[in-house]
């Protein structure tokens, strides 16, 4: 089972309030600490396994010519080991050859912007310390009105601490989490920009260091070492490794053989092409290469534009670029297209089997069926995409695509694999392997569009999601499921729309073969509903799942007729693979045993690569661990035709996931799973435990409706809040909360009647889109035909705006246009105003609160002197600290009586002073607060009388001690924390994730390899507190 959208919102891809992306911002610190929780891990193993498993190298290494190299001072200014810990690297390296040696910058805190533009309102710069350069290359000084983008020049980055106790990875705390973060940003922004397939980074924590690898699935880190020990042994090998990977074909580890970087030649190449060359252009510019391996050439591109990013580090990380297809010369041939890489879970489909299925679906209905199996494969690409073409259909037309991760694995024997599928997952996951790893994925599409959110009338905006909606129904109809319908997801195109992005995409219709159902439209709707579909009654010969379940279980197995085979459009007969079970090699090359869906094991038979690719039972054997295919094969290395027992015996998070075998129960789970983004998800599928419907992903149509309005449109919201509220929900019921609420309040567009029209009835019809407070069932559930009706209505009315294109989108810098850093608010009266005001008040008497209204007369004050007798000030609340009602203990009984008005009057109207001295100056004669202060405690409380100068039976300046019964009745913690003794946790209400010292968590491990000791690391003692 796949893993669901998280619960806790991470790093952002949004950005509402400027001061939100900013590093100091409590949001973005959040947001990042989300992303590397439970994603760093150490290995508990030698160092030296650790550098030969994730850094292989069969170049020889040479003994290191370096004596004593590094002389770093510890426990001093941070900023005084950067050149002393570079002039150390720079001996280690001095011998290495020089188109292979490295060079180090003391960055000393110098900001470098995220690497592209697109991304820097949303992603900040960030400050590394020591930084190394590229094989071969040294760092140019640096032009501040240079926009280069210097992480293209960095190879590894050295994030510093001064002392051994600032090591991140010996206690979980805020402090070491944002240390993590450091190294993550940096890391991030490395494969970012040179396309790289992991990064490494070094923590230097005063004279010991750690070595970290990072990739799309996570991290993993060495022991601490001394990193001065042996002449820097340590660090030697390692950046010798750095610099020799395996393949010839990479210049350091981690790199892409497929990608290389543009130099010569580009700007020639792209104004030929009419594409204009900038700042951006050049630094997205690189070649590509992409084999299909399908008996198909490879194909090259060059790269020349960012259309959309991921910036996340442990996710997807999908990018769009815009490129120019060149031929067997590598010139441009003219046609521009889009390629899209990914990275996705090893547990769902593939992608690219997604839009075989769309394809497989239309192309009967396309292609003249008169075709013999000749022309037919002529005609596959040319004919398909031009009749397909001719039409809008609302999808992307792709026309290429690889798996590069699955390549990579197919190739593993006679190639070293570089890293297009993760390393690191598998030791964060405790052995859910497939849950965690994923695998690069790169698309080649020849549709074109830009984002939605650049329209140039909100018609055109409506048309575009209307032709979205239509292409959604186009892919449900061959059985698959979109599930994350985004603003990034749907494109424009000459005024016309389309879906894309298919890596949560959902099979519905195997999900019914698998449960013994009928995979046809009205089985789901009553599968959705019911949670059972149209039984098949032994259609084609299949048993329900349930019946598997019991076969598995040791029932008697029920006799059944083979299946009918396939015949396809070449008239050849096909069959279903349930399962790859085994693989070996053969003279020919790999075999892989098959076992055939309704059919028993001695219909299993050895199969050549080609007649088991493209199956989903294919993709599922190559996502298990090696170690695991071993043993699995192990069981069938002698058998003719498959005659072993296939795979039951494996641990559970093991199996293959075949349609046959599966857990019924695990395939219902995964038509549960909650996928998409917070901001567009539907309110039912954010609340959880329902199964993803086409209702939801129309919901979601909404919801990218009112983003788009809200973000480029004027409105009757509050902008920046509004939005700010979308995107700053903290798990799933907040933002469900938020929709509800915003359902049952009006919502338009001023002189936009058409589109006023369409908000108003979508907003009807997903009111009614989740089952209310004890209903059983949605009575009115979203479709294809409702809402492509109100869409079709409104496109046809002629009233539509003509001039209102999309305002462009830039954060706020405060909150609605309150700035962020607002200024004090300053007075307005005249200072002859208030001496007016102050003139006109002496004399004035006011009744004393106490009861006594004997006549008072007003003092002119002088510094330093005693008001005579008889004068007055401006009445004053005498209350002490200790006479402060606890706000977390209730009042004791006897204290109520004697405080029923005074409690009820709000604090802010207090004002705490000392009891009266005499040696202080006295109050002015005419307080510009006190008259309104009294005014405004009569007003609430016309029976409030002031407390007397001094507490009954006390002398002037001195509280009134507590009696033993008060004591007693009152609470102990609350009288010690109001007279100034040190507060403890169960004081100040706080939880165990306060920085007051180490926690008692550590940092993940793993339980396959057993990496991290066992409490080897003492914890470091809480340091005292500044006063």
């Amino acid at each position: 089972m796949a893993q669901p959208t998280p619960r806790q919102m991470k790093s952002r891809v949004y950005t509402i309030i400027q001061a939100d992306a900013l590093q100091s911002s409590e949001v973005n610190k959040h947001g990042w600490r989300s992303e590397v929780e439970g994603k760093i891990v150490e290995m508990d193993i030698d160092i030296e396994l650790f550098l030969s498993y994730f850094m292989p190298s069969v170049a020889e290494m040479p003994p290191s010519q370096a004596a004593d190299p590094f002389h770093v001072p510890v426990g001093g200014k941070e900023t005084d080991m950067y050149k002393p810990l570079c002039d150390g690297l720079e001996k280690l390296v001095k011998d290495f050859p020089k188109q292979k040696r490295l060079s180090f910058h003391n960055n000393a805190h110098e900001e470098i912007k995220f690497p592209f533009l697109l991304c820097q309102r949303d992603q900040h710069a960030t400050k590394p310390d020591v930084v190394a350069s590229l094989p071969g290359r040294t760092f140019a000084p640096r032009n501040k009105d240079d926009d280069h983008d210097r992480w293209r020049d960095i190879s590894v980055v050295f994030e510093i601490k001064n002392v051994e106790s600032e090591d991140p990875m010996l206690y979980c705390s805020e402090r070491n989490d944002e240390t993590l973060v450091q190294l993550s940003k940096s890391a991030r922004n490395i494969l970012v920009s040179q396309s790289r397939l992991c990064a490494f980074a070094v923590g230097v924590y005063g004279s010991t260091a750690r070595i970290f690898r990072f990739d799309h699935a996570g991290a993993v880190c060495t022991r601490s070492f001394k990193y001065g020990e042996d002449n820097g042994a340590v660090l030697y090998e390692f950046l010798w490794r750095l610099v020799h990977p395996i393949r010839e074909d990479c210049d350091i580890v981690g790199a892409d053989p497929t990608v290389r970087f543009a130099s010569r030649g580009v700007t020639r190449a792209l104004r030929k092409a009419d594409v204009e060359v900038t700042s951006e252009t050049r630094k997205a510019c690189r070649w590509v290469t992409i084999d299909p391996a399908e008996n198909q050439p490879a194909k090259k591109y060059l790269v020349y534009e960012l259309l959309f990013i991921n910036p996340r580090l442990f996710s997807r990380a999908t990018t769009i670029w815009k490129a120019l297809e060149l031929d067997d010369d590598g010139e441009p041939t003219g046609t521009h297209v889009v390629i899209k890489e990914s990275w996705r879970q090893l547990a769902r489909d593939a992608e690219l089997l997604h839009w075989k299925r769309i394809r497989a679906h239309v192309a009967p209905h396309l292609l003249p069926t008169d075709m013999d199996s000749e022309q037919w494969d002529q005609a596959a690409e040319e004919a398909f995409m031009e009749v397909w073409n001719a039409e809008w259909r609302g999808l992307a037309a792709f026309s290429l695509g690889a798996d590069l991760g699955e390549d990579e694995e197919l190739r593993a024997d006679v190639e070293a694999p570089v890293g297009h599928r993760t390393w690191t997952g598998v030791h964060q996951c405790h052995g859910a392997h497939q849950w965690f790893e994923r695998s690069h994925m790169r698309l080649v599409s020849t549709t074109i569009g830009t984002p939605i959110s650049q329209f140039r009338r909100t018609r055109e905006m409506v048309q575009v999601l209307r032709d979205a909606i239509y292409g959604h129904q186009l892919a449900f109809e061959a059985g698959v499921i979109q599930r994350d319908v985004s603003e990034g997801n749907v494109m424009s195109v000459d005024g016309r729309g389309f879906l894309h992005d298919l890596d949560y995409g959902f099979n519905w219709k195997a999900t019914l073969y698998a449960l013994g159902y009928e995979d046809t439209i009205e089985s789901w709707e009553e599968f959705a509903r019911t949670g059972k579909g149209k039984p098949r009654e032994g259609v084609d010969g299949r048993a329900p799942a349930a019946e598997h379940a019991h076969q598995a279980q040791g029932t008697k197995e029920k006799t059944v007729p083979p299946p009918r085979p396939v015949i396809n459009r070449q008239g050849i007969e096909e069959y279903f693979v349930d399962a790859v079970i085994a693989e070996r090699k053969t003279a020919e090359g790999k075999r892989y045993l098959v076992k055939w869906t309704g059919y028993g094991n001695e219909w299993n038979s050895w199969e050549p690569l080609q007649n088991v690719r493209g199956c989903v039972a294919f993709s599922h054997w190559l996502s298990l661990p090696r170690e695991d295919r071993k043993q699995l094969s192990a069981q069938h290395a002698n058998d003719a035709v498959g005659t072993g027992e296939p795979n039951r015996g494996a641990r559970p998070n093991a199996v293959t996931t075949d349609i046959g075998t599966a857990d019924p129960e695990k395939i219902r789970d995964e038509c549960k799973q909650r996928t998409g983004t917070f901001c567009f998800m539907a309110i039912e599928v954010l609340m959880g435990g329902v199964v993803h419907q086409i209702r939801h992903d129309l919901e979601s149509f909404f919801w990218l409706l009112v983003w788009l309005i809200l973000r480029h449109c004027n409105h009757n919201r509050q902008k920046y809040n509004t939005l700010k509220s979308f995107v700053d929900a903290p798990d799933e019921e907040g933002s469900a909360s938020i929709k509800i609420g915003w359902l049952a309040q009006p919502f338009f567009v001023p002189g936009n009647e058409p589109l006023n029209e369409l908000l108003r009835r979508f907003t009807l019809l997903c009111r009614k889109n989740h089952t209310a407070w004890g209903e059983a069932e949605v009575t009115s559930p979203v479709t294809y035909q409702t809402v492509l009706q109100i869409f079709d209505d409104a496109l046809a009315r002629e009233d539509w705006p003509v001039d209102d294109k999309a305002i462009p989108w830039a954060p706020a810098q405060g909150v609605d246009g309150v700035p962020a850093r607002q200024a004090r608010p300053k007075d307005t009266v005249t200072g002859s105003q208030i001496e007016s005001r102050a003139r006109q008040s002496l004399g004035r008497r006011n009744p004393a609160p106490d009861g006594n209204n004997a006549p008072r007369t007003p003092h002119t004050a002088s510094s330093g002197s005693r008001p005579p007798e008889g004068s007055w000030t401006r009445p004053v609340a005498q209350i002490h600290r200790e006479d402060i009602p606890d706000p977390v203990s209730p009042t004791p009984p006897s204290q109520r009586a004697s405080s029923s008005h005074s409690a009820a009057l709000p604090a802010a109207l207090f004002r705490f002073t000392p009891a009266h001295d005499a040696s202080r100056s006295p109050s002015p004669p005419w307080d510009p607060r006190g008259e309104d202060l009294m005014a405004s405690l009569h007003a609430i409380s016309p029976d409030f009388r002031s407390p007397p100068s001094h507490p009954p039976n006390s002398s002037a300046g001195e509280p009134e001690p507590s009696t033993s019964t008060q004591a007693g009745q009152g609470d102990a913690s609350g009288d010690a924390r109001h007279r100034g003794r040190k507060r403890s946790k169960e004081d100040l209400g706080v939880d165990d994730d306060l920085d007051v010292g180490p926690s008692k968590r550590s940092r993940p491990d793993s339980e396959q390899s057993k990496l991290l000791p066992q409490a080897s690391w003492k914890l470091r003692p809480t340091p005292p507190r500044k006063r």
